[in-house]
């Protein structure tokens, strides 16, 4: 431990009056020294904001660009983001887009999982124009036009163009009938929608094998005696029932036009073994 000298313990006046004024001194030397390094800090951070101000001063400027610059991107990315248009080439005239074709064609937006791209519509230029097989597609209203050619756009017809798996309950004969015009005359149903390839687009998907298949099988006799007078049907067995009890229904309802489509459905049966002889009689009889 230090021990502090008391100058109470020096008896001599002058000896005792000479250590006070050396204490007294070094205090005041000490006081200057402090004094002293305090201003020359100060000293050299005022020439250290001289010497860097015009540093300090850019970079200031340039963060108030930056943040300038970010404000309207900050903006942009929390903003709402707009709803999304319908697939061109229906955006240039969205006025004339009918309600069964707004709805079908929302399906290409919502859920890519849902549409038919090798059957039905497909574009080669990220939704610029719109295609079956090799023809442009235009719609008027809920209708179809394909080159000078109009197709009602019933709702049984979008279910066939648009969806991978349409239901049998959502169309018709008709609806059928005219969907197989549509992809003989756009030879969507040849290898690269060529006319000249006599290969079908042949696959393991359910549209190929449950409606395409049978119009592929008999394109040449849809050729040769027209659309109009051939119902198209589809050949899964589950569909053909559903169908049948739908046309009889209808029927039963006063709906006269459905008579060959229920011939057609019924005549698949029987060759499919579905009805027997008996049951198919006695279908026709109630016609």
């Amino acid at each position: 431990m230090i021990k502090i000298m008391s100058f109470y313990k020096i008896t001599d006046p002058k000896e005792r009056r000479r250590m006070i004024e050396k204490l007294a001194q070094t205090r005041k030397n000490v006081r200057e020294h402090f004094l002293e390094d305090k201003l020359g800090q100060l000293e050299s951070s005022e020439t250290l904001k001289t010497l860097f101000k015009p540093v300090t001063e850019s970079q200031r400027e340039l963060g108030e660009d930056i943040k300038e610059q970010l404000v309207p991107i900050q903006k942009a990315i929390t903003a709402p983001l707009p709803l999304q248009a319908l697939p061109a080439p229906m955006e240039e005239d969205l006025e004339k887009i009918g309600p069964k074709a707004a709805e079908y064609l929302r399906k290409y937006i919502s859920s890519e999982k849902e549409v038919d791209k090798t059957f039905g519509l497909h574009s080669d230029d990220n939704g610029k124009t719109w295609k079956i097989g090799n023809k442009i597609v235009r719609v008027d209203g809920n209708d179809f036009i394909i080159g000078d050619e109009k197709y009602p756009g019933t709702r049984g017809l979008w279910e066939l163009v648009v969806k991978d798996k349409p239901s049998g309950q959502n169309y018709n004969a008709n609806d059928l009938n005219t969907y197989s015009e549509i992809l003989i005359k756009t030879n969507a149903m040849r290898r690269n929608n060529d006319p000249m390839n006599n290969r079908p687009k042949s696959s393991v998907s359910f549209k190929w094998n449950n409606v395409v298949k049978d119009i592929w099988n008999k394109k040449d006799e849809y050729q040769g005696q027209g659309l109009n007078t051939t119902v198209v049907i589809p050949s899964d067995p589950n569909a053909l029932v559903e169908r049948l009890d739908l046309l009889m229904a209808s029927k039963e309802a006063g709906n006269t036009g459905t008579r060959n489509e229920i011939v057609s459905v019924c005549d698949e049966l029987l060759r499919q073994k579905i009805l027997n002889k008996k049951a198919y009689k006695n279908i026709m009889l109630r016609l």
